[in-house]
């Protein structure tokens, strides 16, 4: 066992990422994350540490070298480390590290930011056979007066299958850019496309498209991540027809609509009369 966990954390030294690197020096090794994600109290906070280790077994957190770095909203998120709380513990994700030409994944635990262990659980196999061609467009599109206005909740995002391999699903996920949401899908082995829904107006996304290679997608290849956001929300109704209210719609299917209807003359009833 302790020679997997070495395995594993060698794995993570041989990254190509500037943001993780491991060294030996004084009989001790430190892995460095020099661009590191925390989503914590519903907050993204970014960061460098270092986190040191004599044996590749445990690894003790340098408090000395804790700093906060700027926030880069182009971080991909299939290669960026993330540090979240679940369940009473946090979890250090490390989605993309190599190692002779080989490239994993691997989460590390703590329950206090102390002290972090493998979580052997976590460890994949990341292929080369990365989906490709991902597009990201808008849903509902459609021009009303001088607008051209779509869907503010969804966006359909379009790949190409691997060429050199055969998924058994894809996982997409979005993640804002600037907060701390995300919303995530799954499709079919045969799927070329699929519908995001319940993302916020106004929001910038970054897209991963994820072929899962067994049913535990323990086995995966993540194409690089798309950027798009979504667009601003309008209040806006349309009608077809005449000056009644039966034939009014909402110009985007998903969009909110705020609508009232005042009558005029004769319409308006005796109620209304000599207000203005």
């Amino acid at each position: 066992m302790s020679r997997l966990i070495a395995l594993w954390l060698v794995c993570i030294a041989g990254s190509t990422q500037a943001a993780t690197g491991l060294t030996l020096a004084g009989g001790k090794y430190t892995l460095a994350l020099d661009y590191l994600e925390a989503i914590l109290g519903g907050s993204k906070f970014t960061f460098k540490a270092n986190l040191t280790s004599p044996t590749l077994s445990t690894f003790t957190l340098d408090t000395t070298s804790i700093g906060t770095v700027g926030a880069s909203s182009d971080a991909d998120p299939a290669t960026t480390p993330r540090l979240t709380l679940d369940n009473g513990r946090y979890v250090l994700e490390i989605p993309s590290v190599s190692v002779n030409g080989q490239t994993y994944a691997v989460s590390l635990i703590s329950t206090d930011l102390a002290s972090f262990s493998v979580d052997t659980s976590t460890l994949k196999s990341i292929s080369s056979n990365n989906p490709a061609g991902v597009t990201v467009a808008n849903v509902d599109s459609q021009t009303v007066g001088a607008l051209s206005i779509a869907s503010t909740s969804k966006l359909a995002v379009s790949w190409i299958a691997p060429s050199g391999g055969t998924p058994t699903s894809y996982s997409i996920v979005a993640r804002e850019t600037d907060g701390v949401g995300k919303v995530a899908t799954t499709a079919a082995a045969q799927a070329s496309s699929v519908t995001l829904s319940g993302l916020k107006a106004s929001t910038r996304y970054a897209i991963n498209v994820t072929a899962c290679f067994n049913s535990a997608c323990t086995v995966q290849a993540s194409a690089a991540a798309q950027y798009a956001a979504t667009p601003d929300e309008y209040w806006q109704l349309q009608g077809t027809s005449g000056n009644g209210y039966s034939s009014v719609t909402k110009a985007v299917t998903d969009g909110n609509s705020l609508s009232w209807v005042m009558r005029w003359g004769g319409e308006a009833g005796s109620g209304y009369s000599g207000l203005a």
